[in-house]
């Protein structure tokens, strides 16, 4: 798939393309005191003009580009649904569902509808509900965040997690057996981002501009930001996906490798990372 006006994508990746456009973005954006502010520190200057201090760098931003490069990572057998239908954020119900399908089963004989339903509640006051994450860099999600692509929904790993303290079952090693570790790219439209997010990440921009300018290609300094949505990722903003064969787990501890590296439905053939 493609969208529109490709070139004009902000990708993290991209280091060390991107930080000099930041910089010059900002020094148009902001008066002269402001900027020499801004580059002695960063850090210290968005601490306390947050996000006045920007200007108007969000509407320069969204002049010289025209979507973000985001990943979704989760863990399915079914990679072309999400090609058809998108990515679409949490639902309780949804969840109760499948965790319903996959442990009242003969396989959990310790487990009744009612645990599912008691922890289910409880997890459904902790505010994931009707949420969709994002983040701008993959590398990141995968060395800390790897518990998506092993065990798929956080909801759902949450869920076993409970139901394995107290019930004895084995419900979290269970999910690392379904389905695939599959990572989503994705070209998000600047128009989609809520604007506090917006400017979040641009000051994150900034800060790592300054601070970290001489990055060469293949060391690239990692980011923890994450977009959250309320609202589905229509399916012509997914541009590929990829499956991750060494991911670290820090539930369980070590590294991760699947049993399976690929999908037979996977027609780009992008594997590993």
């Amino acid at each position: 798939m493609q969208t529109e006006q490709a070139g004009r994508i902000f990708i993290w990746s991209d280091y060390r393309n991107w930080t000099a456009t930041i910089l010059k973005l900002v020094q148009h954006s902001v008066p002269g005191g402001d900027y020499k502010a801004i580059l002695l520190d960063p850090r210290g200057y968005f601490e306390t003009m947050r996000p006045a201090g920007l200007g108007n760098a969000t509407e320069r931003f969204h002049q010289v580009y025209s979507s973000i490069r985001m990943f979704h990572a989760c863990r399915t057998d079914d990679v072309e649904s999400y090609l058809l239908e998108g990515l679409r954020p949490l639902d309780t119900k949804h969840q109760l569902g499948r965790a319903k399908a996959l442990f009242l089963t003969n396989q959990f004989p310790k487990l009744r509808e009612e645990d599912l339903l008691k922890e289910t509640n409880e997890l459904a006051t902790q505010g994931r509900e009707n949420r969709l994450c994002l983040v701008a860099d993959d590398a990141n999600l995968i060395s800390y965040a790897g518990h998506y692509l092993i065990y798929g929904s956080e909801f759902l790993a949450a869920l076993s997690s409970r139901l394995d303290s107290y019930k004895g079952t084995d419900c979290l090693s269970f999910l690392r057996t379904i389905g695939i570790p599959t990572m989503f790219v994705c070209d998000i439209p600047i128009s989609s981002v809520p604007e506090p997010q917006l400017a979040n990440f641009l000051v994150e921009l900034i800060v790592r501009a300054v601070e970290t300018p001489a990055y060469v290609a293949g060391d690239i300094p990692s980011i923890d930001f994450t977009f959250t949505f309320n609202h589905s990722i229509p399916a012509r903003f997914i541009v590929s996906h990829y499956h991750p064969t060494r991911i670290y787990d820090r539930l369980l501890g070590g590294v991760y490798i699947p049993d399976r590296q690929s999908y037979l439905c996977c027609s780009n053939g992008v594997n590993g990372q």
